[in-house]
């Protein structure tokens, strides 16, 4: 049977450029208009352009732009802060943090190092490597640990940020131990290894190292 309409729909035009291009002349009541900047879809009423849809981008918090440009509900996801915005009565409010995508399974596979030996007489702990990881997750983190003197303990423990984040790992004898320790970590977190000894005498280092389940990007080590 042949299709059969009494309504044919008229033909509209629709705009692709940035807002501020938009046309306000030569229009036709629902001619439609995609914003480039604003990632947002208007309809043309007779008189305005109206959204007929929120936005919906991603960059920088500094880019998100005023608020009174997009419409109400539109979204925002701030990828240096990992955090993402939405727009509630007219101002962007944070609706939630991200969830870090974790890059890291700890594994056998050395993936940086830092193996220069260091040492110091300081009897509080005291920071002697330090490397910048690029991605979160969980990395497998070994280092060796000497004394200087026979019977005076040297004590190694891993950091992040500045803060203590592994075990107390101890050593009273003259010959390296390596101690090793699965720890998580987020993006951009400083993993850390600082020394002390708990008299007269040196806690010695060496082989600060990170190891994955594979091979990953990082950024800077203090060797």
């Amino acid at each position: 049977m042949p299709l059969q309409t009494s309504i044919i729909p008229s033909v509209r035009e629709v705009i692709y450029t940035t807002y501020a291009l938009f046309p306000s002349t030569g229009l036709t009541v629902g001619d439609l208009a995609w914003a480039t900047d604003r990632q947002c879809l208007y309809r043309w009423s007779g008189s305005a352009w109206e959204s007929i849809g929120i936005s919906s981008r991603h960059g920088n918090y500094a880019d998100i732009g005023d608020p009174a440009n997009y419409p109400e509900s539109s979204l925002y996801q701030a990828d240096d802060q990992n955090k993402l915005y939405m727009i509630v009565s007219a101002a962007w409010q944070q609706i939630t943090t991200l969830p870090s995508i974790s890059l890291w399974l700890a594994g056998d596979v050395l993936i940086i190092y830092a193996d220069t030996e260091r040492n110091t007489a300081s009897t509080s702990f005291a920071k002697q490597k330090e490397i910048r990881i690029a991605s979160a997750g969980t990395i497998r983190v070994s280092f060796d640990l000497k004394s200087s003197f026979a019977g005076v303990v040297a004590h190694g423990l891993i950091y992040k940020n500045g803060v203590a984040h592994g075990t107390d790992r101890t050593n009273s004898t003259t010959t390296y131990q390596t101690f090793t320790e699965d720890l998580a970590f987020n993006q951009d977190d400083l993993v850390q290894l600082y020394l002390k000894q708990d008299s007269t005498g040196q806690a010695y280092c060496r082989n600060f190292r990170l190891k994955a389940d594979k091979v990953h990007l990082h950024t800077v080590v203090t060797d």
